[in-house]
């Protein structure tokens, strides 16, 4: 049960240094000392540290700022001042077989990368970016005779405001060959990043490349799982490859 106590003053139990509660039309958050020579003020207690996190699965546009950016559940802060990008391309698809007793390659996976960036205190350095999150290598069709396609690029760059910063960019990982076992290799390593990892080739026909967020497909013929992994391949007569995985674009909000 809520209750009120009314009084003018508190202090000490030994009756030093008093202070005036301040009244309806005194000066907000104040004590104010019996003496008059000094008053008290509540400093404005502001969010620091973590914020939270928004993900990216599809390319979009990310506003600093902006409750509603990125996916339901991970929107963003209204307080965010500096953030942590993490942008990993997309897998390459598997290769088909047209033939008994050989395989297509698996994919590999994308490359990825993290950047720390100061985006400005009140949003107005960096307004919008773009982050662009690379689409799965298709999958291989062996009545083409096709290799797995390679995954798409990722990036994260400014769009808009007065401030700058190099485009945080990184590279799909390349689709298994046809007919020949090959596995694709991982995507480049990015150059962009505070930290820079090429993507993890494929292995043999048995397994695609694994991601920063997810694993390869294995054994054979399996999609990865995650973000931004390769496939692995089937093997016998008229065998279609199989697609990699999309990459993600993944941002971590601090005040």
């Amino acid at each position: 049960m809520a209750s009120t106590i009314r009084t003018d003053k508190i202090g000490p139990a030994d009756g030093s240094a008093d202070f005036t509660l301040p009244t309806a039309d005194g000066s907000a958050g104040q004590f104010i000392k019996t003496d008059g020579s000094k008053a008290l003020s509540f400093a404005t207690v502001t969010e620091t540290g973590f914020l939270g996190v928004v993900v990216y699965t599809a390319t979009g546009t990310y506003t600093p700022g902006n409750t509603t950016n990125g996916t339901a559940g991970d929107e963003g802060s209204a307080t965010v001042s500096k953030i942590i990008v993490e942008v990993l391309s997309a897998g390459g698809g598997s290769g088909s077989c047209g033939a008994a007793g050989t395989s297509g390659g698996a994919g590999g996976a994308g490359s990825y990368a993290l950047k720390v960036l100061d985006i400005g205190t009140d949003r107005a350095v960096i307004t919008t970016c773009t982050p662009t999150v690379g689409a799965a290598g298709a999958a291989a069709s062996y009545a083409g005779s096709e290799a797995g396609a390679t995954g798409g690029a990722s990036s994260f760059a400014k769009a808009t405001g007065s401030g700058s910063f190099t485009t945080v960019a990184t590279f799909g990982g390349v689709g298994g060959t046809y007919n020949t076992y090959t596995p694709g290799a991982g995507g480049a390593a990015p150059t962009t990043g505070d930290i820079n990892l090429a993507g993890c080739g494929g292995y043999n026909v048995n397994s695609g490349g694994d991601s920063q967020y997810g694993w390869g497909g294995r054994p054979d013929p399996n999609p990865g799982t995650g973000y931004g992994t390769g496939s692995a391949s089937g093997s016998g007569t008229n065998t279609n490859g199989i697609p990699g995985k999309d990459g993600i674009i993944v941002i971590w909000e601090y005040a």
